[in-house]
């Protein structure tokens, strides 16, 4: 499932459409699968589309030294 969601969050930004992957359904699925008139599926994520009405910058990203530990056996 990861795989095609990520796909489609790639493909809307090839296409300059914003996303926005919604994992936690678990309190809303219920609804939305009745409002989809689906109610025999299961909801475990839900793809958000649109287009943006903002540029935001980047925020700035620790190296990854600075959130990781390395372990090794001896």
């Amino acid at each position: 499932m990861e795989a095609i969601i990520e796909n489609m969050c790639l493909r809307a930004t090839e296409l300059q459409i914003g996303s926005l992957w919604i994992r936690d359904t678990l309190y809303v699925a219920k609804q939305i699968a009745k409002m989809v008139k689906h109610e025999e599926l299961e909801l475990n994520c839900a793809l958000a589309l649109g287009y943006a009405n903002q540029e935001p910058k980047m925020r700035p990203r620790k190296e990854l030294n600075d959130i990781m530990e390395w372990y090794t056996n001896n």
